[in-house]
């Protein structure tokens, strides 16, 4: 999907890729975004899911370039109607899932 996913204290008008993680339980729902960037280059080894163009669920993304899912840049956003980009697999979404239980139970 796009949304207006602000990077720590910078604050971006336009929307940017983001995967939806998890509809978090509220009294307004609201979703449980994963920033997604193309600075491919300044990903973390080992946290970072790079998404390449030889991937085998890249052309569902809708992405026009090599990405890096940043499971560090969360945020939460209000379950509303959103431009949606693509999908990525349930195996991409599973490895960004297990890295946050990871860092939640500690075992990083």
């Amino acid at each position: 999907m796009l949304a207006r996913v602000p990077e720590g204290s910078t604050v971006d008008t336009r929307p940017r890729p983001a995967l939806v993680v998890a509809v978090l339980p509220a009294v307004v729902p609201a979703l449980l975004l994963c920033g997604i960037s193309s600075r491919v280059a300044n990903s973390l080894e080992g946290w970072d899911i790079i998404l390449s163009p030889d991937a085998a669920d890249f052309t569902s993304t809708g992405l026009h370039v090599p990405s890096v899912i940043r499971p560090s840049w969360l945020v939460t956003f209000p379950n509303a109607p959103m431009r949606l980009l693509g999908r990525v697999s349930d195996e991409t979404l599973g490895l960004v899932r297990q890295r946050l239980v990871t860092v939640l139970e500690g075992t990083l």
